[in-house]
């Protein structure tokens, strides 16, 4: 069994230097957003969203949050409109677009949970009314009613 290696100060684990990291990570954001800028220039008006964004330049999801954050914060970019709720974005510095309301989401909001339980049990109420009814019509008695009611075996 091997122990494992300590870090030394200011490497990682595997040895790579982290103040070089954090410069390669700064000059790499800037050849992103360069990548980032082209490619939404492409896109026009209709804009990108983060995964369309990822697979036209080939970059992962942090590096595309990266991206997009930078360029919002610049005031470069702006939500064009929304496609299976994400943001599509898209150069320039019109107001955003809000975000559409689903039928879901104004259930949730105009309807308080207390409301949408009086509805499950009133439909549920419905359901064992209704098989009742079902069960009831097709009832026959077993016994003679008289037997019934003096209330012996019959």
């Amino acid at each position: 069994m091997t122990k494992r290696r300590r870090p030394e100060p200011g490497k990682t684990v595997d040895g790579a230097d982290r103040i070089r990291r954090r410069a390669a990570i700064g000059e790499e954001l800037d050849r992103l957003l360069q990548a980032a800028v082209e490619s939404f220039t492409k896109a026009g008006a209709h804009g990108l969203t983060r995964p369309e964004l990822d697979r036209g330049i080939d970059i992962g999801l942090c590096g595309s949050m990266a991206v997009v954050k930078r360029l919002r914060d610049e005031g470069r970019l702006y939500v064009a409109d929304w496609r299976n709720g994400q943001p599509a974005y898209a150069l320039g510095t019109l107001p955003d677009m809000p975000r559409p309301i689903t039928k879901y989401a104004m259930g949730c909001r105009s309807r308080s949970r207390a409301e949408l339980d009086k509805d499950v049990a009133e439909l549920a109420r419905a359901e064992i009314m209704n098989a009742h009814a079902k069960w009831a019509a097709n009832w026959t008695p077993r016994r003679d009613p008289a037997a019934a009611w003096i209330g012996g075996p019959v």
